[in-house]
């Protein structure tokens, strides 16, 4: 087995039915976090400031927003969304799976005890 092999081996873990499970309940428990921030002002004729207000919308605003109106803030915004949480996920996902495979007493795929010894043997 080379390092290529242990490579294919831990993304074909990590991206299994379990993995985007994870992953939609994260998105999920993730979508109340504000995503975008607004600021409206209303000025007069001469250039005054009559009212500044500011709004922050949370991803599921971003998401209706979006359906209702495409615009590229709610789709900067839910793309940002989308990608955090599958950054985040993938990590945690493999890390749990080294640490998984790690304590039943068998070395993790791509540690450089199974792996590196094996790319060792080939030379």
């Amino acid at each position: 087995m080379d390092m290529g092999e242990c490579r294919r081996i831990r993304f074909r873990d990590v991206l299994s039915a379990r993995f985007w499970v994870n992953y939609a309940a994260i998105l999920a428990l993730t979508s109340w976090v504000p995503m975008l921030t607004r600021k409206s002002i209303l000025q007069n004729e001469a250039g005054e400031v009559l009212r500044e207000s500011v709004t922050s919308l949370r991803v599921y605003e971003c998401y209706l927003g979006f359906l209702r109106r495409p615009d590229r803030w709610y789709f900067t915004a839910i793309f940002l969304h989308l990608f955090l949480c599958f950054f985040v996920s993938f990590w945690v996902w493999y890390i749990v799976l080294r640490f998984r495979e790690g304590g039943r007493g068998t070395k993790p795929h791509g540690s450089g005890e199974d792996c590196g010894a094996q790319s060792e043997r080939l030379r």
